[in-house]
Protein backbone atom coordinates (compact mmCIF):
# COMPACT_ATOMS: atom_id res chain seq x y z
CA UNK A 1 0.00 0.00 0.00
CA UNK A 2 2.69 2.16 0.96
CA UNK A 3 4.53 1.51 -2.75
CA UNK A 4 1.20 2.48 -4.58
CA UNK A 5 0.76 5.92 -1.99
CA UNK A 6 4.54 6.71 -2.65
CA UNK A 7 3.55 6.07 -6.84
CA UNK A 8 0.95 7.99 -6.74
CA UNK A 9 3.15 11.25 -5.37
CA UNK A 10 6.10 10.75 -7.73
CA UNK A 11 3.80 10.21 -10.66
CA UNK A 12 0.20 12.21 -10.20
CA UNK A 13 -0.79 11.97 -13.99
CA UNK A 14 -0.98 8.15 -13.23
CA UNK A 15 -3.89 8.97 -10.85
CA UNK A 16 -5.53 11.96 -13.82
CA UNK A 17 -5.44 9.34 -15.94
CA UNK A 18 -6.45 6.44 -14.07
CA UNK A 19 -9.65 8.78 -12.58
CA UNK A 20 -10.81 9.55 -15.96
CA UNK A 21 -10.41 5.67 -17.15
CA UNK A 22 -12.51 4.95 -13.92
CA UNK A 23 -15.63 7.28 -14.88
CA UNK A 24 -15.22 6.56 -18.62
CA UNK A 25 -16.13 2.75 -18.15
CA UNK A 26 -19.33 2.74 -16.62
CA UNK A 27 -20.45 5.29 -18.83
CA UNK A 28 -18.95 2.67 -21.62
CA UNK A 29 -21.12 -0.15 -20.36
CA UNK A 30 -24.47 2.32 -20.32
CA UNK A 31 -24.31 3.64 -23.67
CA UNK A 32 -26.30 1.51 -25.31
CA UNK A 33 -30.13 2.33 -25.92
CA UNK A 34 -31.12 -0.38 -23.57
CA UNK A 35 -29.51 1.50 -20.91
CA UNK A 36 -31.03 4.75 -21.20
CA UNK A 37 -34.52 2.82 -21.24
CA UNK A 38 -33.72 1.26 -18.32
CA UNK A 39 -32.27 3.69 -16.03
CA UNK A 40 -33.98 6.78 -17.36
CA UNK A 41 -33.24 9.75 -15.37
CA UNK A 42 -29.89 8.55 -14.12
CA UNK A 43 -29.05 8.14 -17.11
CA UNK A 44 -28.44 11.35 -17.78
CA UNK A 45 -26.81 12.07 -13.91
CA UNK A 46 -24.28 9.54 -14.78
CA UNK A 47 -23.35 10.84 -17.85
CA UNK A 48 -22.80 14.30 -16.63
CA UNK A 49 -19.48 12.80 -15.15
CA UNK A 50 -18.13 13.13 -18.95
CA UNK A 51 -17.28 16.46 -18.01
CA UNK A 52 -15.22 15.30 -14.99
CA UNK A 53 -13.25 12.54 -16.54
CA UNK A 54 -12.94 15.07 -19.70
CA UNK A 55 -10.89 17.34 -17.12
CA UNK A 56 -8.91 14.72 -15.71
CA UNK A 57 -8.09 13.31 -18.93
CA UNK A 58 -6.79 17.32 -19.53
CA UNK A 59 -4.97 17.37 -16.66
CA UNK A 60 -3.38 13.94 -17.20
CA UNK A 61 -2.40 14.86 -20.77
CA UNK A 62 -0.96 18.50 -19.60
CA UNK A 63 1.54 16.77 -16.46
CA UNK A 64 2.24 14.02 -19.07
CA UNK A 65 4.12 16.17 -21.77
CA UNK A 66 4.97 19.03 -19.37
CA UNK A 67 4.03 21.84 -21.06
CA UNK A 68 0.92 23.85 -22.25
CA UNK A 69 0.55 23.21 -25.57
CA UNK A 70 0.81 26.75 -27.96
Amino acid sequence: MQAIAADIVKRPYTTFGMLALAILEPLAATSKDIMMRRMRSAWTKLHRWVYLAAAAAAVHYLLVVKSWPT
